[in-house]
């Protein structure tokens, strides 16, 4: 415990970077990033090169260790944390994701996409295989692991493509797609899915199977099976289309976070009235970790495009 000394935020990073530096041994010397903002705070990445001029790269969120820290956990158990995280994947799974990036052919299966914040993640410019529409950006992962209800995943840097000799375009199509069956789409119930943990969600998606969807301007929640990333469900594939032919409309979309959203249809929607519910709904209940966007955006049937609306 070091509540009596506790150090500054600046202080514990200076700290953890050096300690991080000490767990690399064997001539392994790691490339440490500047500081940046993403889904989970502060955080740096860690890479270190491999054969082949592909990397392998780990992400540390320094703020929410700093947390950790405050709430009394010692500095060197905060490392010692950072140091198996290190470990959270065998070495061989590593290698062998390593192995396969230089593939497109062999990597494209394990391809997905988040929502994150265009702003946390850089914006447009930013060095990652992602598209930016108004303030929320799709990103491509690949995944790492998934074994024992624990994801672990990575952005793709986008000089990668040269390796691939693939276009951006047609790769985020290939992450959109795999994502559909990884995770599939649901229209949940919003209080129930807050209480009920086994509930299971609606497959609107089914041809077979016309659902009944709510119209009011409660709207309906759209999330993934899992239920979690699951704002990235309307960009997927037929998703928007389907959702706008079983509302005979429009869509406006609410984002309260990086894992559902609410869905709308226009026709009577109050977006001035709908935008102030969001902002408030996101101050009160939204983790900043998990932050997306306080605008609304619209989906546009006919043209099938989404637009930032304010």
């Amino acid at each position: 415990m070091e509540h009596n000394s506790q150090k500054s935020y600046p202080e514990f990073k200076d700290d953890i970077l050096r300690m991080v530096r000490d767990l690399f041994e064997n001539g392994r010397s790691p490339f440490i990033s500047e500081p940046f903002e993403n889904e989970n705070g502060e955080s740096i990445s860690i890479t270190i090169k491999k054969e082949g001029g592909i990397s392998a790269m780990y992400s540390i969120p320094l703020r929410k260790y700093y947390e950790q820290y405050l709430e009394g956990c010692a500095i060197k158990t905060v490392a010692d944390a950072i140091g198996q995280s290190f470990g959270l994947v065998e070495p061989e799974k590593v290698e062998s994701m390593v192995e396969d990036m230089k593939s497109f052919e062999k990597i494209k299966e394990k391809l997905f996409v988040r929502l994150l914040s265009a702003e946390k993640v850089g914006g447009a410019d930013a060095p990652f295989i992602l598209r930016v529409t108004g303030d929320i950006a799709e990103v491509v992962y690949v995944l790492v692991d998934d074994s024992d209800n624990t994801l672990i995943s990575s952005k793709l840097p986008k000089d990668i493509l040269d390796v691939w000799r693939m276009d951006e375009k047609d790769v985020m199509e290939t992450a959109l797609c795999n994502t559909y069956f990884l995770y599939p789409p649901r229209i949940f119930n919003w209080e129930r899915m807050l209480f009920d943990l086994d509930e299971g969600g609606i497959n609107f998606m089914d041809p077979a199977h016309e659902p009944s969807i709510d119209v009011s301007p409660a709207g309906v929640c759209v999330t993934t099976e899992k239920k979690t990333n699951g704002a990235v469900s309307v960009f997927l594939p037929g998703v928007a289309d389907r959702l706008a032919s079983l509302m005979d409309d429009d869509l406006i979309l609410a984002f309260t976070s990086v894992h559902e959203v609410m869905v709308h249809a226009a026709l009577g929607v109050d977006s001035h009235m709908l935008r102030s519910v969001l902002v408030d709904t996101i101050r009160e209940t939204t983790p900043p970790s998990d932050f997306l966007t306080d605008h609304l955006y619209i989906y546009r049937r006919k043209e099938r495009v989404f637009e930032m609306l304010t």
